[in-house]
């Protein structure tokens, strides 16, 4: 057995492929065949999160190195609560519309 799983080569390629297909069904795609679209969809969230602690920075003075473990999620939250109220939120009736 040259693969690394458990599997014999043979059931692992039809595992793979029948992988693929089932994401491929469900809508899910991914850069390369075998990614798993959710450690994809993890690794996005953790780029975008320090992406947006590195634009806050110059704010609140501190750095996503700084930050680690619970005191992230915090800070995270923290930033996320100052942003928040600047956001209008489309599905809020202006208090001023008048129904169609």
């Amino acid at each position: 057995m040259s693969s690394p799983s458990l599997l014999e080569d043979a059931d692992s390629q039809t595992y793979l492929a029948e992988c693929n297909q089932a994401m491929e069904a469900a809508g899910l795609h991914v850069e390369k065949v075998g990614y798993c679209p959710l450690l994809v969809a993890e690794h996005l969230l953790v780029q975008a999160e320090w992406a947006l602690m590195d634009v806050m920075e110059s704010v609140t003075g501190i750095s996503k190195d700084d930050v680690y473990g619970d005191m992230r999620k915090k800070y995270l939250d923290l930033i996320l609560s100052m942003l928040s109220p600047l956001v209008k939120n489309p599905l809020k009736r202006s208090v001023n519309h008048e129904p169609h």
